[in-house]
C-alpha cells in the first residue's frame, strides 16, 4: 500500500491537472530522469485508487533491472517525483494570480523602457476594466503604479508624476480593505472561540477615519466595513440587513473566496439569532443560502461539501420549508462526491421526512441507508450517531419496540467500543440511550396496565 506525501499530492489533483503534469514530467526542461517518468505513467494508471498499489509489485515494473526489493531507492524515486509535482503545483499556482508584475520589474532591470510601457501601459488599462475589485487588486494595482513611478524616475520623465500619487493612494485603499477584513475574522473568532483579540493600532479611531467617499466608491470596503459594526454589535440587526442587500446589488464586484466568506459569516450570524429565539432568521440564512447556490459559490473541485449540503438542510427545516427541501436534495444529490452522496441525500430526506411526522417514509429511507452498506468511515463519526438517533426516534414514534430495542441494545455496544467517540459525547449518548429505555418501558407499563383492565 502507498502513502505519504507524493499520494497526497497526487490527490489533491483534478483529472485536468494530472494530464498537465505529465507533460510537465516528460519536459526535459524540469526533469531528465526517465524511471520517475515512468513511475509517474504508472501511478497516473491507478489514480485515485493508490491504496491498492504493492510496493514490491512497483518496483519490479520501474526497476526491472534489479533483481530484489529496495524501499530505499524506491523511497528516493518517490521523493524525486514529489518535489517536481510541488513545483508544478507552484507553477500552476503561479499562472493564476500572474499580473504582469514581475515581467515589468524584469524589463526595468534589463532597461528593456520601450518594452516596459508598451507593457505597462496594456496592464494599466486592462486592470482598469476589471469588475472585480478584491484585496488582491488593490495592492495589484499599487504595485504597478509604484512600477511606473520608478519608470519615470528613471527615465528622467517628471511630466507623470501623478502614478506616485496614485500608489499612495492605492495602498492607502489596500491597508484600509485588509484591515477591515482582519478585524472582521477576529471579531468572528471571538464569537466561535470565545478568545478575545487585540485588533490593533489605531484599532478605536480607525473605522471613524475611513473617507465616507471611500465607503461609496468601493463595494469591498463597505462590506468589510458593515461586517465590522455588525460583530461589534450583534443586536443591531440594521447592520445585517445592510449588508445583504449591499452584496446583493455589487456580488459581481468580489471574488468568489470573499464573498463565500461573507455569506458564510452572515449564515452563523443568522443561525446565532435563530437559537437565540429569533425564528425569522432561518428564513434570512436560507436565502443566502439559495444565493450562494445559484452562484455556485457552495462548489469545491465541481462537488457540493457535504457538510454545506447537511447545513442547508437542516436551516431548510428549521425554516418549515419542507417542499424546498426536498426538490434541493433531489435537484442536488448528483453534485454530491460519490464517497458521500448514499448517506448525505438518504439521510436528510429521512430528516425532512421526520421534521414532518412523516415516520412510515422516515423509516423506509433509513432503511434504504442501512440496505445500501455505504461505509461510515468514510465521513465524520458524527454523521453515524445523527443516523443512529433519527433511527431510535423512529422506532420510538413508530412503536417498533422491538425494533427500537436491538437498535438501543447495538447502538450502546458502538459507544462502548469506538474509541473515536470522545469520553463526554459517549457518556451523553448513555444517558439518552438510558432515558429512552425508560420512556418506552412507561409506554408500554401503561399499555399493558390498560390490556389488564380490559
Amino acid at each position: 500500500m502507498l502513502k505519504g506525501k507524493l499520494i497526497q499530492l497526487l490527490n489533491s489533483l483534478e483529472v485536468q491537472e494530472l494530464k498537465r503534469l505529465d507533460k510537465y514530467i516528460q519536459s526535459p526542461f524540469f526533469n531528465k530522469n526517465k524511471k520517475t517518468i515512468n513511475l509517474f505513467a504508472y501511478l497516473k494508471k491507478k489514480h485515485p485508487n493508490y491504496e491498492e498499489i504493492d510496493k514490491e509489485k512497483l518496483f519490479k515494473v520501474i526497476f526491472p533491472e534489479k533483481t530484489s526489493y529496495n524501499d530505499a531507492l524506491l523511497r528516493a524515486l518517490m521523493a524525486e517525483l514529489s518535489k517536481l509535482i510541488e513545483g508544478f503545483i507552484t507553477y500552476i499556482e503561479y499562472e493564476k494570480k500572474q499580473d504582469g508584475c514581475d515581467l515589468l520589474h524584469a524589463f526595468l532591470d534589463r532597461q528593456l523602457y520601450e518594452l516596459f510601457k508598451k507593457q505597462g501601459q496594456g496592464i494599466l488599462k486592462k486592470q482598469a476594466k476589471a469588475i472585480v475589485k478584491d484585496g488582491s487588486y488593490f495592492f495589484q494595482k499599487f504595485q504597478l503604479e509604484q512600477l511606473h513611478y520608478q519608470h519615470i524616475t528613471i527615465t528622467n520623465h517628471r511630466s507623470q508624476e501623478t502614478y506616485l500619487q496614485a500608489a499612495i493612494h492605492s495602498l492607502d485603499t489596500h491597508y484600509i480593505a485588509t484591515k477591515l477584513r482582519f478585524m472582521w475574522i477576529a471579531l468572528n473568532r471571538q464569537q466561535v472561540v470565545g478568545q478575545p483579540y487585540d485588533l490593533g493600532y489605531f484599532s478605536d479611531s480607525f473605522l471613524a477615519q475611513i473617507p465616507p467617499q471611500l465607503l461609496e466608491e468601493q463595494p469591498l470596503i463597505k462590506a468589510n466595513y458593515q461586517l465590522v459594526l455588525l460583530l461589534n454589535n450583534l443586536d443591531n440587526t440594521s447592520h445585517f440587513f445592510i449588508l445583504k442587500e449591499h452584496l446583493y446589488k455589487y456580488s459581481d464586484c468580489f471574488s468568489n473566496d470573499e464573498l463565500r466568506q461573507l455569506y458564510i459569516v452572515m449564515i452563523n450570524y443568522c443561525a446565532r439569532k435563530f437559537r437565540l429565539g429569533q425564528l425569522n432568521f432561518a428564513e434570512e440564512a436560507l436565502e443566502l443560502y439559495k444565493a450562494m447556490l445559484e452562484s455556485k459559490l457552495l462548489y469545491v473541485k465541481s462537488y457540493i461539501w457535504y457538510q454545506n449540503f447537511i447545513n442547508i438542510v437542516n436551516i431548510s427545516i428549521a425554516a418549515q420549508a419542507f417542499d424546498w427541501a426536498e426538490t434541493f436534495i433531489r435537484k442536488y444529490e448528483k453534485d454530491l462526491h460519490p464517497t458521500y452522496r448514499t448517506y448525505v441525500s438518504l439521510y436528510n430526506m429521512a430528516s425532512v421526512y421526520s421534521a414532518q411526522g412523516d415516520y412510515d417514509k422516515t423509516l423506509d429511507t433509513l432503511q434504504q441507508l442501512q440496505f445500501s452498506n455505504f461505509n461510515f468511515d468514510n465521513i465524520d463519526y458524527t454523521h453515524y450517531l445523527n443516523y443512529k438517533t433519527l433511527l431510535i426516534k423512529t422506532y420510538y414514534e413508530s412503536e417498533e419496540w422491538l425494533s427500537l430495542e436491538s437498535t438501543l441494545e447495538a447502538f450502546r455496544m458502538y459507544l462502548r467500543k469506538n474509541k473515536a467517540v470522545p469520553p463526554h459525547k459517549r457518556k451523553a449518548y448513555d444517558n439518552y440511550i438510558k432515558l429512552v429505555k425508560k420512556l418506552m418501558n412507561k409506554r408500554l407499563g401503561k399499555k399493558r396496565t390498560a390490556k389488564n383492565l380490559l
